[in-house]
């Protein structure tokens, strides 16, 4: 009896242990990464489906096309968000542009998901109240949220780094009565002081961000558990006392490299800073395969900068590079005029030639060749072939 009652226990266990196995769907298409990767394109380019009420980009307003398009078919003939800045550092919005910051100042909410203001949308950001986005011009401000800028100026005579992200606008991030940086932007919900609230200002996931189902109701259950890091992660060489380090925006400089210290998620660009934001997308929750009682919600970051007439090196031209530019080889630099292109004369050296001449595709089927529009000839200073400086 002990032998049968132990072969039918053994049994049952295994039953148990397939049927657990058999729960983890190891190829759940939520973890596939061209699932992720088409969720968070289109929504970047296109824009969400309506009742995705908790995706940060909600409305398509933020999205590129819109940005292109709007509504009304007609580009970039949108009114867009304008924006004024007091003398102490107060941004407004100032929609009839008479200097005076409006009664309603709904419109520097840079979130308009439903999930970002309790479920329900304030009137100035409902579809149709908010001003179209297709505004005529591509500047990394309120009205192209989407667009990140990484570029340089001058600050006190210091020339600085500056990285501004994609949909993160730091010089939006200020208290609204003083202009001061709200230190604790990432999660500051407005409990202590109103005027340094950021719920509506961040399309980061904040704890003040609540869940609201597919038919639209919201719910006062947060949308993110305490496992996400709101407070970001410390940067070494950083202020070891503040966290959410926005580079020139909290002067936060690293003090040897003088490179800017940036306290958010993701390197997206491969240059150092962590420049991009995680993004909650409203991507279905995927079932956790090492644990089925539990679920993992997918997020996303995008940096998109403006090539800003450049040229996309790794679409562009060619890798052949003729034996050290030799004559008596194949030299796909040669002008028909007998000088070399982009040498200065004849007894410099050839170190600032290009080698893209073939229009052959050979490392990309563009075929698109980058000296038509690299044409500068650099002034050489000797005869070393050292630029002037």
């Amino acid at each position: 009896l002990g032998v049968v009652f132990y072969t039918f226990a053994s049994q049952e266990e295994r039953s148990a242990q397939y049927f657990t196995e058999a729960a983890v769907n190891q190829a759940d298409p939520g973890l596939d990464a061209d699932v992720l990767f088409n969720w968070g394109l289109r929504q970047l380019i296109v824009g969400p489906d309506d009742q995705l009420y908790n995706s940060a980009l909600h409305g398509k307003w933020h999205s590129m096309l819109p940005k292109m398009f709007g509504s009304d078919v007609h580009p970039f003939t949108g009114q867009g968000i304008n924006v004024i800045m007091g003398g102490s550092g107060i941004v407004s919005v100032d929609q009839d542009f008479d200097g005076t910051p409006d009664a309603d100042q709904n419109l520097l909410a840079l979130n308009h998901s439903r999930a970002a203001h309790g479920g329900t949308l304030p009137f100035a950001l409902r579809q149709n109240n908010i001003p179209e986005p297709d505004v005529d011009y591509t500047s990394p401000d309120i009205n192209n949220l989407f667009l990140a800028y990484d570029g340089y100026t001058f600050d006190g005579g210091t020339l600085r780094r500056v990285i501004i992200p994609s949909f993160v606008r730091p010089q939006f991030f200020r208290d609204a009565t003083s202009g001061v940086h709200v230190g604790d932007w990432y999660e500051n919900d407005g409990t202590i002081n109103p005027d340094k609230e950021t719920t509506t200002r961040v399309l980061r996931p904040h704890p003040a961000h609540v869940f609201v189902d597919p038919g639209g109701t919201a719910s006062t259950t947060p949308r993110f558990s305490s496992a996400f890091p709101f407070q970001p992660t410390t940067v070494a060489g950083g202020n070891a006392t503040a966290h959410g380090e926005l580079g020139i925006f909290t002067d936060s400089f690293d003090s040897v490299t003088g490179e800017p210290i940036l306290e958010l998620d993701v390197d997206n660009d491969g240059t150092g800073p962590r420049e991009g934001i995680w993004m909650d997308l409203d991507f279905p929750p995927v079932e956790n395969p090492n644990d089925p009682t539990q679920f993992i919600l997918p997020l996303f970051s995008f940096t998109v900068y403006d090539l800003d007439g450049l040229i996309n090196l790794n679409t562009a031209g060619n890798v052949r590079k003729p034996t050290d530019i030799d004559p008596d080889g194949v030299d796909l630099n040669y002008d028909p005029s007998s000088n070399f292109f982009g040498e200065h004369s004849s007894i410099y050296t050839d170190k600032y030639l290009f080698l893209s001449r073939s229009n052959m595709g050979l490392s990309s089927p563009g075929e698109i060749n980058p000296q038509w529009a690299l044409n500068a000839r650099p002034e050489l200073a000797a005869s070393g072939g050292d630029l002037q400086g």
